[in-house]
């Protein structure tokens, strides 16, 4: 792939991640269509999410701060605890221990963390399932339906409410993970299923699209890791970097570009809109599939 079809992918990824409609099955049915899939499979795609990942994290840069400040706060109380517990066994004392999740935002870091584990047991359970649907030319369009469905029941259902990061329960984290997890199909979209999920567990759209994507940022650098693990491991990796590098620069900058005006748009537009948009893209997809365009 050349560089500056790299950098317009790139430019793509960053448009359609902040959008429910699944960037990863748009690149996917483009390369099919102008000729450009090659032997990096899905890790292609794991450089340009990467890039988007950065955007949201100049975006979102005083919540990614804070979490990192309470992440390595909770994790040094958490060993002064295990001290202490060595020192009241050894010596029949009373030391009291740090109170871990001692405000609501720490509760909010901890369920961060919750939801990764049913996003990686998903991701790495069905990684062969993943592998089949990328060289499937129907698939993106069967799973572009399928997010459209979603949206719709989540337009019409009604959900939200007004929970705030105080209220974030442990049954909304693992639900919010389990939705990101099913995202690794093509054609699902992260956005579309994490938002419906923190909204069907009583979260307002603005608090769902907030924790849709803080939680993403640790599940798209662990998903990359893992796609550099994979790809080396099949020994010498048919890997163009330059393609890699300008895809996630051009990722980054259309994410940094576009990020606050799409947020703020998805906040706000009914969920229908995009439904619409994924059974049109679905129908084209199989039909284009079924016909061998």
């Amino acid at each position: 792939m050349s560089i500056l079809n790299s950098i317009l992918f790139g430019a793509l990824q960053g448009l359609l991640e902040f959008l429910p409609v699944s960037s990863f099955g748009h690149i996917l049915v483009l390369q099919k269509i102008f000729g450009l899939t090659d032997s990096m499979g899905t890790l292609f795609p794991a450089f340009l999410h990467l890039g988007t990942a950065f955007s949201l994290i100049v975006y979102y840069k005083k919540d990614v701060g804070k979490i990192l400040v309470e992440s390595f706060e909770m994790l040094m109380e958490l060993l002064g605890n295990l001290v202490f517990y060595i020192h009241n066994k050894r010596h029949m004392d009373q030391m009291r221990y740090h109170r871990i999740i001692s405000s609501a935002y720490r509760r909010f870091v901890c369920l961060i963390m919750l939801s990764l584990v049913p996003t990686a047991l998903l991701g790495f359970s069905a990684r062969n399932l993943v592998q089949l649907a990328v060289h499937s030319s129907m698939a993106p369009g069967i799973c572009m339906l399928l997010n459209g469905v979603f949206l719709i029941i989540v337009d019409l259902s009604g959900c939200g409410g007004k929970k705030s990061p105080r209220h974030i329960g442990f049954h909304s984290a693992l639900w919010m993970g389990i939705c990101q997890g099913l995202s690794v199909f093509p054609g699902i979209s992260r956005c579309g299923f994490t938002v419906g999920a923190g909204m069907f567990c009583g979260y307002s759209r603005k608090m769902a699209v907030k924790v849709s994507y803080l939680m993403s940022i640790p599940a798209v650098f662990g998903a990359f890791f893992c796609e550099i693990y994979y790809a080396g491991a099949g020994g010498a990796m048919p890997v163009a970097w330059s393609s890699c590098i300008a895809g996630t620069v051009g990722a980054f900058i259309a994410g940094f570009i576009f990020c606050s005006t799409i947020l703020k748009f998805l906040k706000t537009t009914k969920l229908r809109i995009f439904a619409g948009y994924c059974f049109l893209a679905g129908a084209v997809i199989l039909i284009g599939s079924i016909r061998g365009i």
